[in-house]
């Protein structure tokens, strides 16, 4: 809890709240990193996802970020999409990057979005 206090504190930190989550990102120059989007469980698969980041995007223009990028797990499927349908393009692989509570490692895949007007 600590820690998320100490980001929401942060100036660089742009939060979205919304009725049913939240996303977060860190701006540095025209740049931003998502750091989190969380839904409620029960109100997953209704849109509330693309809604808080588009939202967050918003915002993130309004502080003249031109790009945000993200790390996702390359298993991650339903979250790819949401970043897929909202323009983001894989940029890069972190092999081995994600360690399961088996054991198992999984690739981090990094995409990045142009934040545009419009």
């Amino acid at each position: 809890m600590a820690e998320f206090q100490t980001l929401l504190a942060d100036p660089a930190v742009v939060f979205t709240p919304g009725p049913h989550g939240f996303a977060m990102a860190r701006v540095v120059l025209d740049e931003a990193e998502l750091l989190t989007i969380a839904t409620d469980p029960d109100h997953q698969a209704q849109g509330h996802a693309t809604t808080l980041l588009a939202q967050l995007h918003q915002a993130l223009q309004a502080r003249t970020v031109s790009h945000i990028f993200l790390e996702v797990a390359a298993t991650n499927l339903p979250a790819q999409a949401l970043y897929r349908k909202l323009g983001y393009q894989q940029a890069g692989r972190r092999p081995n990057y994600y360690r399961t509570s088996t054991g198992q490692t999984v690739d981090a895949l990094l995409l990045r979005a142009a934040l545009t007007a419009g």
